[in-house]
């Protein structure tokens, strides 16, 4: 992740993944219409899933610098899920495994924010996981 900004107070950033054996990063980027921070087919990554030790990956990321506060970036999952929700439910219904990863990187004491309804991710059962940095 670019950590261009080390000045500010903070910045976030949301990724979604999508991981599976046998992903095909192409066809993800054209279902979704997103542009990958991140795209590898199988035999590419390091990343384990099922009973694959190098699984496709595709990774779609956000980020927003201070002074926008970070529910900016779980408001752009929670709106992904909502326009793609037809596409991330096949994909889940054929086992790949969908999740929403966000950073907060923080250079003060304390940031607070309020946490955005995130209806269309529990909706599909997809997991919000959120990691704070400090410096």
């Amino acid at each position: 992740m670019n950590e261009s900004n080390t000045n500010n107070y903070w910045w976030s950033s949301a990724s979604l993944r999508i991981v599976h054996s046998d992903l095909d990063p192409d066809s993800i980027t054209r279902m979704l219409g997103l542009t990958p921070s991140i795209r590898q087919k199988p035999g590419e990554s390091k990343i384990h899933f099922g009973g694959s030790t190098s699984a496709g990956y595709w990774c779609a990321c956000e980020r927003k610098d201070y002074p926008h506060r970070p529910d900016l970036v779980i408001r752009w999952a929670e709106e992904v899920a909502s326009q793609n929700n037809d596409c991330l439910r096949r994909l889940l219904n054929n086992n790949h495994g969908i999740d929403v990863y966000v950073g907060i990187h923080i250079n003060v004491m304390s940031i607070g924010f309020e946490m955005p309804p995130t209806h269309h991710l529990g909706k599909l059962g997809i997991v919000v996981g959120i990691e704070f940095f400090g410096r």
